[in-house]
């Protein structure tokens, strides 16, 4: 992604993020996103397992990671250091007609909790 457009889309992202937690501050989101030929949600969700992210500092929020369909997962987890807060929320999707899986990654910063994406 150019550099340009990731610049303009924090902005846009943190108040999206506002507008959900009812106007009170929601942190600075940033985003990323991947897309993996030959994997699945299930092989991003057995990737992200509270065993391998816990060494890194990050802990489960919930579950972990939540099968959504047989084509989409939800992962989430959150990470304290000193007096700040940061969640990360992974969601996996299948686009069965090109047959490829793309994550995306939804790192919040600066939070007191943990990140509840709402509908």
């Amino acid at each position: 992604m150019p550099a340009w457009l990731k610049a303009l889309a924090g902005p846009i992202m943190d108040t999206m993020m506002k507008a959900l937690n009812n106007g009170a501050d929601a942190g600075h989101w940033d985003w990323t996103a991947f897309t993996l030929s030959g994997k699945t949600p299930a092989d991003v969700e057995a990737f992200y397992t509270p065993d391998r992210m816990v060494p890194f500092g990050w802990q489960q929020a919930d579950a972990a990671c939540i099968p959504m369909t047989e084509s989409g997962t939800l992962c989430s987890f959150t990470k304290q250091e000193a007096d700040k807060s940061t969640g990360l929320i992974i969601l996996a999707a299948t686009d069965e007609q090109k047959k490829e899986t793309s994550v995306f990654f939804l790192r919040a910063e600066g939070l007191t909790g943990t990140p509840t994406p709402q509908p």
